[in-house]
């Protein structure tokens, strides 16, 4: 089963829930914290690690230690059957658990970039973009396409690695494939809506999602 939880950083402007937060943090991540130049690049890197604290509790699991694979993929040692992954885009956190290898991506939806498709999408998923009638649809399926290629990327475990053109999501008929497939294990994808201007994908070796997302207030936990 793959569970979705979602949270808003802005919260963390409160300098002393950010103090609270950020002290529950292990050591890397608040190294990995104290990196980031910018204020709200902090909160961000802060809510995905509290909002991991937080998913990981819901299964039970207390300290554990979080390591790297040669990938680039961090996991959770000792846990063989529990994966993770984290995004955040603008103000927004993502975080997936699952008992299988899996990913998710969180975008903004932002001014559409045509540049950007070029470069990124393959000439099918630039049809499907280009199929569609007003710039506000084209936006949307640029998005939806965007953060489906990169929860494969990342549930693959090839992240950045895998470069963006050289495969495609094709959406037919309420499915989801890769096509051509750059990982002979078979993925499951599913698409989350939330009106709030973000698009939110998961991608697993799992079949089975939660129905929607959890929204957790970082004030509270």
């Amino acid at each position: 089963m793959v569970k979705v939880y979602i949270a808003d950083v802005t919260i963390l402007q409160d300098e002393e829930i950010y103090k609270q937060l950020y002290a529950h943090l292990d050591e890397e991540r608040r190294v990995k914290t104290d990196r980031f130049r910018f204020p709200k690049d902090r909160r961000l890197s802060v809510g995905a690690g509290a909002l991991l604290i937080y998913a990981l509790q819901k299964e039970n699991v207390g300290n554990v230690s979080i390591e790297v694979k040669p990938t680039g993929k961090p996991y959770l040692a000792g846990k063989e059957n529990l994966f993770f992954n984290l995004s955040h885009s603008e103000n927004m956190v993502m975080c997936v658990v699952a008992d299988k290898e899996v990913g998710c991506d969180v975008e903004r939806r932002t001014e559409f970039d045509r540049a950007l498709a070029s470069y990124v999408m393959t000439k099918q998923e630039l049809q499907q973009i280009y199929g569609l009638d007003s710039e506000a649809e084209q936006q949307e399926m640029f998005f939806r396409l965007w953060t489906l290629k990169e929860s494969y990327m990342k549930a693959t475990g090839f992240g950045i690695g895998l470069e963006p053109g050289t495969f495609g999501i094709k959406m037919e008929k309420g499915s989801i494939s890769v096509i051509p497939p750059v990982d002979e294990r078979e993925f499951f994808f599913k698409e989350y809506y939330a009106d709030d201007g973000y698009c939110y994908s998961c991608c697993s070796l799992s079949d089975t999602f939660s129905e929607g997302m959890t929204k957790v207030d970082l004030g509270e936990i």
